[in-house]
């Protein structure tokens, strides 16, 4: 999904694109499984999947998370994953912008990547 989102963010090159979340961001499938940190990608995996061509070019859009959890040393983990991997796709994801529970979702989320 996220490959065809980096498609139509470069088919728009003067859009503002924000894409907001609403996610566990807990990644399960036959490689990875998040929950509990039973299968995490090992450190790096990001940045060498980039090298590999594997990851959506995501350049310029700002991302938001809601509906992830923070409150755990696990939900730290699975938050520090996430913000390298859309570093290494070149969008931005700030700290501030992945939450468990807004009480408002953030009016301008990504300042100065918004031209």
């Amino acid at each position: 999904t996220l490959h065809d989102v980096g498609e139509e963010v470069r088919a728009h090159p003067h859009h503002a694109a924000i894409i907001y979340l609403f996610s566990d961001m807990l990644q399960s499938n036959r490689m990875i499984d998040m929950e509990g940190l039973r299968r995490m990608p090992r450190g790096g995996w990001a940045k060498a999947a980039k090298a590999n061509g594997m990851l959506p070019d995501l350049r310029g859009v700002c991302v938001v998370v809601v509906g992830a959890r923070v409150d755990t040393e696990a939900a730290q983990q699975v938050k520090r994953f996430w913000i390298e991997y859309f570093e290494a796709t070149g969008a931005t994801l700030r700290e501030e912008n992945y939450t468990h529970r807004p009480v408002d979702l953030p009016r301008d989320p990504c300042p100065g990547i918004q031209e």
